[in-house]
């Protein structure tokens, strides 16, 4: 595995970590290009980017651990991965957890929605009895290999039983072990002031996706967060530049010079690394 800052080092540091959702590998080394600090493998970003479907829980493990997998040996910074409800019961959970801790990455969450799930975002959610969760987040704290490996509980019960159920969740899921804590879908500005007051004997997260108001992170920071997740931002990027370029390629039939989107070819290659591999394609010729 690789070697960098954990989460806890990051967390430590009392500066609010700012966590692009990154779609695949390229969107992950871009994330990492722009300074950040971590990356977050979403579940929604994965399932339209890669598949063209909706954040509906119709996309397996397998698929999801494939795509961390391809981030995390892109990057050198922390990848968070979301591993949905854990796929199952908290004997799927020990497999999901042995599955993303071996593909390397730095942390996950798992949250207490009826399989099949949906984007926080969306409604028509429902949840899981309390004891049910608290056991998948026993069976991922027991599973894991390394104690630095984060643990997120993530609760949608805001939408379904309110502000006070969800706090009173993230407390219980905290005294299960989780090391992190993720209420979702919070549209109101306080209940953002509350949460982190609430629950401040851990770390939270705060999801900056569409039902959320759009605070700074200096805002946020002052709040009490310690990571601030933007799944959507690279996935909106993508869709806005490529029908840009699309309408103005069937509009005018000439694309736009190459230069004028990225860089110079060689120097895209460079950021992929290309320098790298020419070295070694150079130390392992055959000589002649």
């Amino acid at each position: 595995m690789k070697e960098f800052k954990t989460l806890n080092d990051l967390i430590d540091e009392k500066e609010l970590i700012m966590v692009p959702g990154a779609l695949d590998a390229l969107t992950a080394k871009l994330v990492e290009e722009q300074g950040f600090d971590a990356v977050h493998m979403t579940g929604f970003g994965t399932s339209v980017s890669n598949f063209g479907l909706p954040d509906r829980g119709l996309i397996t493990l397998t698929e999801m651990v494939q795509t961390a997998s391809r981030m995390v040996d892109s990057i050198n910074i922390p990848l968070i991965a979301d591993a949905e409800t854990g796929f199952g019961n908290p004997l799927n959970v020990v497999r999901t957890v042995k599955q993303f801790e071996k593909a390397g990455v730095a942390g996950l969450h798992i949250e207490d929605q009826v399989w099949p799930k949906r984007c926080g975002h969306m409604a028509g959610k429902s949840v899981i009895e309390v004891d049910e969760m608290v056991g998948k987040i026993r069976a991922a704290v027991d599973t894991r290999k390394k104690r630095n490996f984060v643990i997120i509980a993530r609760t949608d019960a805001l939408a379904t039983h309110g502000f006070d159920h969800a706090i009173e969740r993230c407390k219980i899921y905290a005294e299960a072990g989780a090391d992190m804590l993720f209420i979702d879908g919070v549209k109101r500005m306080a209940h953002i002031k509350k949460i982190p007051k609430l629950l401040k004997d851990k770390p939270n997260i705060i999801n900056m996706g569409p039902l959320t108001p759009n605070l700074s992170a200096d805002e946020l920071k002052k709040l009490g967060y310690s990571i601030a997740a933007y799944p959507g931002l690279c996935l909106i990027a993508k869709i806005l530049a490529c029908r840009e370029d699309l309408k103005r390629l069937k509009e005018t039939g000439r694309q736009r010079d190459f230069i004028e989107i990225v860089q110079s070819f060689p120097q895209f290659n460079e950021f992929l690394g290309d320098t790298h591999y020419s070295e070694l394609e150079r130390k392992y010729a055959v000589k002649e």
